[in-house]
């Protein structure tokens, strides 16, 4: 006589872990996988790896009742990422935007082939990495100074802004080959220049914003009139 013996689904999955960080790049395309953060080796810091982020459960069932397959709870972070049932990794389904969110934190459940589920749930944060991808946008203007001018004084005081909240550097691009101008590189101050005292008549400078990958040219105004008219 023969006597199988069948498996009662009598054990609930376990996470191994009930705490996941990841990391995915604000450019990554649709259906990319979100990489799984780990400990730099020179100090306590976090740092994205090359491997995929893998949720794992374990089940002391046998069969097909061993068997875990994983998916998100909350229904808006389905929206953005999709959880593999059978593999416990994350792919995109969304594009990102860093300004606008730099991370999200879900959770997500685990159930075995008898349908039991889990004993805990498993705490994701997936953060976003930054990446600069939008250019300075700098506004033009015109300067009138109608009274003789002296080194050091201020004529300007250029307006930029970054989608990316980068720090900008200024430069003054075209217009200045006698000096006439100088320009504070970190504020976008332009001032007289030592040889721009009595320089009279109307002066043109193209003024350039960096965010040390993009940058953006701007005339200012038409014309920068020195000493009046």
């Amino acid at each position: 006589m023969k006597i199988d013996i069948q498996d009662e689904n009598n054990n609930r999955p376990t996470f191994n872990e009930v705490y996941y960080e990841g990391e995915i790049s604000e450019d990554a395309k649709v259906g990319a996988l979100v990489l799984a953060k780990i400990a730099d080796s020179k100090d306590a810091s976090l740092i994205m790896s090359k491997s995929p982020l893998v949720l794992q459960a374990s089940d002391l069932d046998e069969g097909s009742n061993a068997l875990v397959t994983y998916s998100i709870i909350e229904d808006e972070m389905r929206t953005v990422f999709h959880m593999v049932p059978s593999s416990g990794s994350l792919n995109l389904v969304t594009t990102l935007d860093y300004e606008r969110r730099s991370n999200y934190v879900f959770h997500v459940r685990a159930i075995d082939g008898g349908g039991l589920l889990s004993e805990n749930i498993a705490t994701v944060n997936v953060s976003v990495r930054p990446v600069n991808n939008k250019a300075p946008v700098l506004k033009s203007s015109r300067v009138d100074l109608l009274v003789p001018t002296a080194p050091g004084v201020t004529v300007h005081i250029l307006e930029a802004s970054d989608g990316d909240g980068d720090t900008l550097v200024f430069n003054i691009t075209r217009g200045n080959t006698e000096k006439l101008f100088d320009i504070e590189a970190q504020t976008g101050k332009i001032l007289v220049g030592k040889n721009g005292s009595y320089a009279l008549g109307k002066h043109v400078l193209e003024i350039s914003a960096s965010d040390g990958k993009r940058s953006e040219e701007r005339r200012v105004g038409k014309s920068v009139d020195l000493g009046g008219r």
